[in-house]
Parts: C-alpha cells; structure tokens; sequence
C-alpha cells in the first residue's frame, strides 16, 4: 500500500465516524454537585479533649497526651 492509498483509506474511515456522529447532540457536562457548607474553621474543643486556659498572653487551648512507658518520646538523659 503507497502512501496515496493509506490517505484514501484514512480519509474513508474519517468519513464513516463523521456519518456516525451526524445527528449526535453534544453531551454538556452535568453541573457541578452542591457541597454541604462546611464552617471557616473548627473549634479544637469539638474534637479532643482539654480546657481553654488564659494568662498573660491571652487564651489558649491546652490539652494533655499520654504516653505509655515504652513509647519513644523527645525526653533523654544523658549521663555525663
């Protein structure tokens, strides 16, 4: 097959899609899924456990992790 006879058959089978899609309405996309409006932020009490505490510099929220004894932590000792 010459390179004349690969664009005829090229343009033969373009054609036949086109014939396919003749009377086909474009699909739009469906519109976007309204999400459930979520709060500019959270309150940090809502989700774990603590207390607000005030001092000098104002309020803050302290709370309190536990950790198991054979946990590694950021604690060391060092013998010198």
């Amino acid at each position: 097959m010459d390179v004349v006879e690969q664009l005829a058959e090229l343009r033969r089978k373009i054609a036949r899609i086109d014939r396919k899609y003749v009377g086909a309405r474009p699909v739009l996309p469906s519109p976007p899924t309204l999400r459930p409006e979520r709060p500019a932020r959270y309150f940090v009490e809502e989700m774990m456990s603590g207390t607000v505490v005030a001092n000098a510099e104002g309020e803050h929220f302290q709370t309190e992790k536990l950790y198991h004894s054979h946990a590694a932590t950021a604690a060391w000792t060092s013998r010198v």
